[in-house]
């Protein structure tokens, strides 16, 4: 049973190192309709919201992911939520976080490449100023 146990963890092991994290971009009012973004901020009297919307595909390669991060003062990431997407309906995400924090909130859409261009793959990331 070990034995078993333990060829199952190196296949998993050998799966998570051949998957390279994908490069971050951040993208931002300036750079968003480029790269076919729509970017969203405001503020209530309670929280600031963000959202980011990304198109079908970029070069090729489509939206996979999405999710958001809470990040420290120190560029630490606090906490991470990531959802897979749904091919056939948009690629959207939402977030918001209040006013009286010092942290910062990150919310991106991961773009994976197929085969051949995964090199090509981002995280197209849009982060909240820090309140």
């Amino acid at each position: 049973m070990s034995k078993i146990c333990f060829i199952f963890l190196i296949l998993i092991c050998t799966k998570a190192f051949a998957e390279s994290p994908i490069e971050p971009f951040v993208i931002d009012h300036n750079n968003a309709k480029k790269y076919g973004f729509k970017v969203k901020e405001y503020s209530d009297a309670q929280a600031s919201h963000l959202e980011l919307k990304g198109p079908k595909t970029i070069n090729g390669c489509s939206p996979s992911r999405a999710g958001s991060a809470l990040v420290s003062h120190n560029n630490k990431e606090l906490s991470l939520n990531v959802a897979t997407l749904d091919p056939n309906s948009p690629s959207e995400i939402i977030g918001y976080i209040r006013h009286n924090t010092n942290y910062k909130l990150v919310i991106f859409i991961d773009y994976l490449c197929p085969k051949g261009i995964e090199g090509k793959s981002r995280s197209y990331q849009l982060s909240s100023k820090r309140t």
